[in-house]
């Protein structure tokens, strides 16, 4: 709906305010409320980048202190406690899981933050399909990472992403299955 609104001389206006630092109320509450969904990339008849505007602008609020990224502390995965570890704990995800924790595997199933979110019953169903593959399966319940870059935490992204893709090199496994967008 705000997308609507703004059209396309909004959003250069948009950036204009983003580039001058003088980000009108309106504008920074459609930065930080933006789910990130990509629709409006989908249809943006000029083909703009918008979702990509969002992210940009996310990290430059972070990084000039115009605005305070604890908003989003419950989606700091790079923290014990989360979003995730607290869906993990409350499904105790990884008693049920205990014997797919491993550390070497031939197949990684890495359902990511979005399938762990919509319930162990997909997780369940995957995991049985995939063990029907004949495969020795492991399981990594982690986030990807995305949600810190998203929220404007790059470099906090970034370097969590880069401690997943060494547990996921360390499995040992050919083949990794995830949900991960």
């Amino acid at each position: 709906v705000l997308l609507k609104s703004l059209g396309e001389t909004a959003l250069v206006e948009v950036a204009q305010q983003l580039l001058n630092g003088e980000v009108e109320e309106e504008t920074r509450d459609f930065i930080l409320k933006c789910s990130l969904c990509g629709l409006c990339n989908e249809i943006c008849p000029e083909g703009l980048d918008i979702m990509g505007l969002v992210k940009e602008a996310r990290n430059l609020f972070v990084r000039d202190g115009m605005t305070d990224p604890e908003i989003y502390r419950f989606l700091w995965v790079d923290h014990d406690w989360n979003v995730i570890t607290m869906y993990r704990t409350m499904y105790q995800l990884d008693q049920r899981y205990e014997g797919m924790l491993k550390e070497r595997c031939d197949t990684l199933f890495f359902p990511g933050c979005m399938l762990l979110n919509k319930g162990p019953a997909l997780i369940d169903a995957a995991v049985e399909w995939l063990e029907k593959q004949g495969d020795e399966i492991g399981l990594l319940l982690l986030c990807c990472g995305k949600p810190l870059v998203d929220m404007g935490l790059k470099e906090r992204g970034e370097a969590y992403t880069e401690k997943v893709w060494r547990r996921i090199k360390a499995s040992g496994a050919s083949r990794l299955v995830t949900a991960c967008p």
